[in-house]
């Protein structure tokens, strides 16, 4: 399946919700989702946060809409920040996890949701791969890259 990536490399958010909305308006100007995806994101992440500590250095954020008929194009959104944001946790939502990368997930099916899923699980697993992608400076190289580790042609 081929997926529109769109990468944000280096920003710098006060909040997850900041962050979550940048990307979320990233993807609707792509016309990759409809208007109102961002209020889903924002709904669920208060409802079901999704804050992970990938590796004992890194924790990610995998934000996603309760309403996956909000995505028109299978997407992800990546931002690699340069200065973590405390993010809620998956694991226990009255914890907050410092994450340094945000992968906006608008995907059309559960299938393809729960696939992704497990990829980004053993991508980010990987401290290295972070560490690359934080030095990295062009958001096309970083597309390449992420679009290749996550097999996303």
């Amino acid at each position: 399946m081929h997926y529109r990536i769109i990468v944000a490399n280096k920003t710098e958010f006060n909040n997850w919700q900041n962050c979550y909305k940048y990307l979320a308006d990233l993807l609707l100007d792509e016309n990759a989702v409809k208007p109102g995806y961002w209020e889903s994101v924002y709904e669920r992440e208060k409802q079901f946060p999704t804050g992970l500590q990938v590796t004992e250095k890194f924790g990610i954020a995998i934000p996603h809409p309760i309403n996956p008929e909000l995505c028109i194009e299978p997407s992800v959104a990546v931002a690699i920040l340069s200065k973590p944001i405390n993010v809620n946790s998956m694991a226990d939502p009255n914890e907050t996890i410092s994450v340094s990368v945000v992968i906006m997930l608008a995907l059309v099916s559960a299938e393809n949701h729960l696939k992704m899923l497990q990829k980004l699980m053993e991508t980010f697993q990987d401290e290295k791969f972070i560490e690359t992608l934080q030095k990295i400076k062009d958001p096309q190289e970083t597309k390449e890259i992420v679009k290749k580790r996550l097999s996303l042609f």
